[in-house]
């Protein structure tokens, strides 16, 4: 039995991931931009040694907000709607944990033309040009533009 729910829990978690993939990648859809001024910007975009410990710290403030507003939403469409979904609190889990999983946000992040400053120090394979676009510097960039935000701004 459990490892039919395991097998059925994860074709779940990559369904959900798949919706949400199909979802930010469409043409049409467009993430609204928060306000930020140029210097938090760079500063959330540059990963040299030297500002790297901040964004770690930021990033981590970012990352929490992220699963709070994730969950009050996902509360407030539950309170919203005529159906029960708490009576399956997994399903929820789960489709609060694939958005706010690196993969989404490292889409959210391409989707907006964020990208970490070519001197970005951050573990990638010698001789590499490029970053892979799932890599974790992405979504660690929009934790700490979310962070921010919220800092800096006391938006959302």
């Amino acid at each position: 039995m459990t490892k039919r729910t395991s097998s059925f829990d994860c074709k779940v978690h990559k369904t959900v991931q798949e919706a949400i993939r199909t979802a930010i990648l469409e043409t049409d859809y467009q993430p609204p931009r928060p306000e930020l001024d140029v210097k938090t910007l760079d500063n959330a975009l540059n990963w040299t040694e030297a500002n790297k410990p901040r964004n770690k710290s930021i990033e981590w403030i970012g990352d929490s907000l992220m699963y709070a507003v994730i969950s009050l939403e996902l509360y407030r469409e539950q309170q919203a709607s005529k159906l029960n979904p708490w009576g399956n609190l997994s399903i929820i889990s789960t489709v609060r944990a694939r958005l706010v999983s690196n993969k989404t946000l490292a889409l959210l992040t391409h989707k907006l033309n964020w990208s970490p400053h070519p001197y970005v120090s951050h573990k990638q394979k010698p001789g590499a040009s490029k970053l892979a676009p799932y890599s974790k510097i992405y979504a660690n960039i929009f934790e700490v533009v979310a962070a921010e935000v919220y800092l800096y701004t006391d938006r959302l």
